[in-house]
């Protein structure tokens, strides 16, 4: 499967998210987020797990 249409990074009220194709699993995304602007550095994403 390409997957290269839906990676990229997007950022939407205050989060930047950054979707990536994982290494070790073709066709398989990966997201990651973080705050942005003025949400930055103002939350773990991981304090919830």
């Amino acid at each position: 499967m390409n997957t290269a249409p839906f990676t990229g990074a997007y950022k939407s009220a205050g989060f930047l998210m950054t979707i990536t194709d994982r290494p070790s699993e073709e066709g398989v995304l990966q997201l990651t987020y973080e705050g942005a602007d003025g949400l930055a550095g103002t939350f773990d994403p991981w304090s919830g797990i």
